[in-house]
């Protein structure tokens, strides 16, 4: 960055479980927590002008590294905000995914509610539609009768 930048801070959305989020901040640049020795970091020292020595976790002995430390730290460095980059992005699609998948939870019982709605709407007048047909032929009977006993009368 050519000292053109002092600070990169990334802010990204973190899910903690399916339906609930964290807004994270992570200081992406500087990345001082590489060689941070209270952190347990990879590279401690350099010595005068023979390499660098990477001191192993578990193991006591030591390592002639032939790079230069300038090309080792670059390349470090590069590694290290790609990785953070990927499991930013990782976290920020996982917490995308799971608000659509809430939002899609809401939308399915509001859709559920607008149905149960129209289907008892449409069998209430589908029920109004028989009655009316049933009280129209019962009273169609009813006249037919009348007018039969009216001419059976005469």
């Amino acid at each position: 960055l050519e000292k053109r930048m002092g600070k990169t801070i990334v802010v990204y959305p973190r899910p903690i479980s399916f339906s609930s989020q964290e807004i994270k901040t992570i200081g992406l640049l500087p990345c001082g927590e590489l060689f941070d020795k209270s952190r347990m970091a990879e590279i401690f020292h350099k010595t005068e002008e023979k390499g660098l020595f990477a001191e192993a976790k578990k193991t006591a002995s030591k390592v002639i590294v032939e790079s230069s430390f300038d090309d080792m730290v670059k390349y470090l460095s590069g590694v290290w905000v790609t990785s953070k980059l990927y499991e930013v992005f990782e976290d920020s699609k996982l917490a995308e995914f799971s608000a659509r998948a809430m939002h899609l939870e809401g939308s399915l019982q509001k859709i559920q509610k607008e149905y149960k709605k129209v289907q008892h709407a449409y069998n209430k007048a589908r029920h109004e539609l028989i009655d009316k047909g049933m009280r129209e032929s019962f009273s169609a009977k009813g006249s037919q009768k009348k007018r039969k006993a009216a001419q059976s009368a005469a």
